[in-house]
């Protein structure tokens, strides 16, 4: 005779419980999730708000961006690693913080960060001169075009800076106030940063060269008041390689030259 299957208290207690349609679990097992649950909470709430990036619209050249540090700004940097600061060519001024201080770090040897940092002078009462607001609800993407008015301010800058090298890592961060009247980083921002890897021409390879070819002769039309009347004459005229604006008229005058078409005195 079989004897029948032994199934111990643990396991059975694992059993989906018809009644309720759950797992029923020990309750050993059960306090052993609800205390994991409580530490992965714990965890998230202390997590920086940073891990959540600022919105931008644009590339590094030309970007704007939302301040939705919660605190208002005070500033806005842009490190860019494996890049001296002889490499800058241009940075975005048109904003609450004018012309950025560029400075360059060289405590890494063979690899220089350059600083791009926009930041609000200070009152003689130690009061910062500019910021950027907390916005008062979302901002779409097309009212920041209103970003490049220095005489707005909603919640929002425009910035961007450019480069005439490849360079490594680039990160941007507002800056805030630490309570103490020292900014630091607030926010990272997350902007779409191309980059550009150059291949030289293999030697002995003849290379393309892009040729214009420039019409031998251009139509124009000179026209010419007639002093009889109120109307003005136009004159078709086939004239050689002259630059667009050059000034020509009959027997080698001087007239201005304009495009064919029509125009408040012209005919047909």
């Amino acid at each position: 005779m079989e004897s029948a299957p032994v199934t111990s208290s643990r396991a059975q207690s694992a059993t989906l419980s018809s009644a309720t349609g759950h797992l029923a679990l020990p309750r050993q097992r059960r306090s052993s999730l609800q205390a994991l649950g409580g530490i992965l909470s714990a965890l998230l709430a202390l997590a920086p708000a940073s891990a959540d990036a600022s919105i931008a619209y644009g590339s590094i050249n030309n970007f704007d961006t939302v301040n939705d540090t919660g605190h208002e700004c005070h500033g806005f940097e842009i490190d860019i690693e494996d890049c001296h600061s002889t490499d800058i060519t241009y940075t975005y001024n048109y904003n609450h913080y004018g012309v950025p201080n560029i400075t360059e770090d060289n405590s890494v040897a063979g690899h220089p960060k350059t600083i791009i940092r926009w930041e609000s002078k200070k009152n003689p009462d130690g009061t910062w001169a500019a910021y950027t607001a907390i916005p008062a609800g979302p901002i779409p993407p097309t009212q920041g075009h209103q970003f490049t008015n220095p005489t707005v301010n909603f919640g929002g800058e425009h910035f961007g800076a450019g480069y005439n090298k490849a360079v490594g890592a680039v990160s941007y961060n507002w800056l805030i106030d630490n309570g103490a009247g020292t900014l630091v980083n607030g926010g990272a921002v997350q902007v779409s940063t191309p980059t550009f890897t150059y291949c030289p021409p293999a030697a002995g390879v003849a290379q393309v060269q892009a040729v214009m070819v420039i019409p031998s002769h251009t139509p124009v039309i000179w026209r010419q008041a007639d002093p009889k009347s109120s109307r003005t004459r136009s004159t078709i005229a086939v004239l050689p390689r002259y630059p667009l604006g050059v000034r020509l008229g009959p027997h080698g005058k001087t007239r201005r030259l304009h495009r064919m078409g029509k125009g408040p005195h012209h005919r047909r």
